[in-house]
């Protein structure tokens, strides 16, 4: 049991910190991850040695600061925007297709969201959609929330397929990856449908809801989920995630331009247009440039950049890539040498975003090396082979499997593991499915 506790400490000192003691999350892993070096280093069953424990330390702080590379690029993006007035004029833009914030919010994180799902994955749609929402006045914890549930539709079938050929790869030789790629879009019909009402609700609560609002998000929802269900039924799974998204954002647009001409909207979701900025003479064309080349250059990059530019990453090349178009940007906007200073600004944004995820993706590390992860599944795969209580554990690990990987859908944003991870939980033999999974 000793070694059971000390095996599933470290988790417990991030869970305990950040949920029972509410205190941040830079703080909180950075902890867990010197005690679990301590316990890697001292305490005998799960020893390291030192070049191993040093390696795979690193290893896992250089796959964080990938990640927030790729969060870094969006900010940068966004901070040249805000501060060369774009915004301004994309805001104006908005705000002329519709002055409903519920509008404006479905169409940037939902529609807009999946297609940088589908293009690019890897957390794109948190990335870029979120701080977008952000400038527009959407509250920082609505932005997030929104984007991360909307992305649990998107992700499912991932950028260029990648969740559905790659998480079941597995499964390949037995199941056609078109059936697979046709199930999935039928399930996720109904989420994509409900989705746009469901987070509104959970926003900002069953007041939200008018018979205007109810149709505008019915839909679009209808209409990404049409637009999944006919892609992935008829062509594959490469392509269903873009298509919705595009589909969905075409649909979203034309339904305003059709349906809400004259549409009273409440005061309370109605944005305000700041009058003391004045209207800005920056043409439309300049103002969207950085968005336009991004649309461009994600699946530009995703489909046809060479095989050894892919493989440094998602988060490295989405994160150039950004970055790129951000340079680019610059000179259209005429402004490239504020650049270094937008850079130093965008990294002090991300800076507790990089110590977080650099300690825990090395604390994960640590523990799978060490053999923690394996005591865990260990102990697992005993309590189920007991005989009185064998159906019910199975039951209780299956559902808590799934529980598992929704959670880690929602914090990584990564669906192509977490679906390795649950496809090998959900099999008979738990303790092989574990190892397999760890």
């Amino acid at each position: 049991m000793l070694q059971l506790f000390m095996a599933i400490s470290p988790i417990l000192i991030v869970m305990i910190g950040i949920v029972g003691l509410k205190k941040p999350a830079t703080i909180v892993s950075a902890i867990a991850l010197i005690y679990t070096i301590f316990v890697t280093m001292f305490y005998g069953k799960f020893k390291l040695e030192n070049a191993v424990l040093f390696s795979e330390t690193t290893k896992g702080i250089i796959e964080g600061a990938k990640m927030v590379f790729m969060i870094w690029s969006a900010f940068l993006i966004l901070n040249m925007l805000i501060n060369t007035g774009a915004m301004d004029k994309i805001k104006e833009i908005i705000a002329n297709l519709t002055l409903d914030k519920r509008k404006q919010f479905i169409i940037i994180a939902f529609c807009f969201g999946g297609f940088l799902e589908g293009v690019a994955g890897a957390g794109t749609p948190a990335a870029i959609a979120a701080p977008f929402l952000v400038a527009l006045g959407i509250p920082p914890v609505f932005a997030i929330v929104g984007a991360l549930v909307f992305n649990g539709i998107a992700a499912s079938l991932g950028a260029a397929g990648l969740t559905t050929i790659g998480g079941f790869a597995a499964f390949l030789d037995v199941v056609d990856v078109m059936d697979i790629s046709k199930y999935t879009s039928f399930i996720h019909f109904f989420g994509a449908l409900l989705a746009p009402i469901l987070v509104l609700v959970i926003l900002w609560g069953k007041k939200v809801l008018d018979k205007g609002i109810v149709k505008f998000a019915l839909a679009t929802g209808f209409a990404y989920g049409f637009f999944m269900v006919l892609v992935a039924t008829f062509v594959g799974a490469e392509f269903p995630t873009i298509c919705a998204g595009l589909g969905s954002l075409i649909v979203a647009i034309a339904y305003i331009k059709l349906f809400c001409k004259n549409e009273s909207i409440p005061e309370e979701y109605q944005y305000v247009i700041d009058e003391s900025t004045g209207k800005s003479t920056m043409p439309a064309w300049k103002a969207l440039s950085a968005y336009a080349i991004l649309l461009v250059a994600l699946p530009a990059v995703r489909f046809f950049a060479p095989l050894w530019f892919i493989k440094l990453g998602f988060a490295v090349w989405i994160g150039i890539t950004i970055t790129c178009v951000c340079l680019v940007s610059s000179i259209i906007l005429q402004d490239v040498t504020s650049m270094p200073g937008y850079m130093k600004t965008s990294f002090c944004s991300v800076f507790g975003a990089l110590i977080a995820m650099a300690s825990l993706v090395a604390l994960s590390n640590l523990m799978k090396t060490s053999g923690m992860l394996s005591v865990i599944a260990t102990f697992a795969s005993m309590a189920s082979r007991i005989s009185l209580c064998s159906s019910i554990f199975r039951s209780l690990w299956e559902i808590w499997s799934y529980v598992i990987d929704k959670v880690s859908k929602v914090i990584t944003t990564s669906y192509v593991f977490s679906s390795i991870g649950l496809s090998a939980a959900m099999m008979k033999d738990h303790s092989k499915s574990i190892d397999a999974a760890t």
